[in-house]
């Protein structure tokens, strides 16, 4: 089966003009302050890059593994890590996960749903001020210029004490406390 990639990259309501250069390591899109990097394994075909769109072809068969990572960073050094690297490290987060739903204590019906919601729950975390976030979307405006424009980064209390609430509930002890801290 072959599956199509397409990679574009934004101007920030049209206030960057994003631009690629060559370097040692790979291409690397610029977009303001922001360094991206498109890693791929061998079975995944670049068909098109320029500076704003990368398109590609990813053949996958029964039993095999592709891997697509872009590589970002803002006003920093973009480290480049070699694919094995890369590819530890998603099967790291993998196993986090999954250790992390198989630790819940919640035993009544729907299981697999109520878990799927913890993992909802626990992905609205926002770790630098630890708000469990009232949306996954962030800062979005009313109208610009606006009063009621909101900044989503930052718990609403009666949110967060729901979320608590069902940590309490499944045993996720820890994100109570960091939650509630």
């Amino acid at each position: 089966m072959t599956l199509k990639l397409h990679l574009s990259f934004g101007t920030v309501a049209e206030t960057r003009s994003p631009w690629m250069g060559n370097t040692s390591q790979g291409n690397v899109f610029n977009i303001g302050d922001i360094m991206a990097m498109l890693r791929t394994s061998d079975n995944v075909t670049i068909t098109h890059m320029d500076d704003e769109l990368v398109s590609a072809d990813i053949t996958v068969r029964e039993n095999s593994r592709s891997l697509v990572a872009l590589l970002i960073n803002q006003r920093e050094p973009l480290a480049v890590p070699d694919l094995d690297a890369i590819d530890t490290r998603i099967e790291t987060s993998h196993t986090a996960w999954q250790d992390w739903c198989q630790s819940l204590s919640y035993e009544g019906g729907y299981a697999v749903h109520v878990k799927r919601s913890a993992l909802s729950l626990k992905f609205l975390w926002y770790s630098p001020t630890g708000a469990l976030a009232a949306a996954a979307t962030t800062s979005l405006p009313e109208g610009i210029g606006g009063e009621k424009n909101y900044d989503y980064r930052y718990a609403w209390v009666r949110d967060t004490c729901l979320i608590i609430k069902s940590f309490v509930y499944l045993g996720a002890l820890e994100d109570y406390k960091a939650a509630f801290s």
